[in-house]
């Protein structure tokens, strides 16, 4: 595993999840008589990203409801963890899976020097 790679992609999940929070609740006008005008593409893709994203700290919510204010924040931190470690198995998986071609090049006695 890649400490340096785990911390900045935990990192970088955790303020995009907290960006598509915000840009959700600021970015976007309310919908609050029917004659307003349907959500257009880009905020329905928004909404999809940013559930995507937000997976984890929706179910934490769940578990153990809400928390008010700022503290919301906070809970972004577990779901960059975790899509963390989800990018970390994939390239571990993905690693497994291919070998190295350069250590079989040299096995086979054509390669060296």
């Amino acid at each position: 595993m890649n400490a340096t790679r785990f911390i900045v992609v935990s990192l970088l999940v955790t303020l995009a999840g907290i960006a598509l929070l915000l840009w959700l609740i600021f970015g976007f006008p309310d919908r609050l008589v029917p004659t307003d005008p349907a959500p257009t593409v880009g905020e329905y893709a928004l909404r999809c990203a940013a559930f995507v994203v937000s997976w984890p700290t929706l179910v934490i919510t769940v578990l153990f409801g809400e928390p008010r204010g700022l503290a919301l924040f906070i809970l972004f931190i577990p779901s960059g963890l975790i899509w963390a470690t989800i990018i970390e198995l994939v390239l571990k998986v993905k690693r497994g899976k291919w070998p190295n071609p350069k250590s079989s090049f040299e096995r086979s006695g054509q390669g060296g020097k």
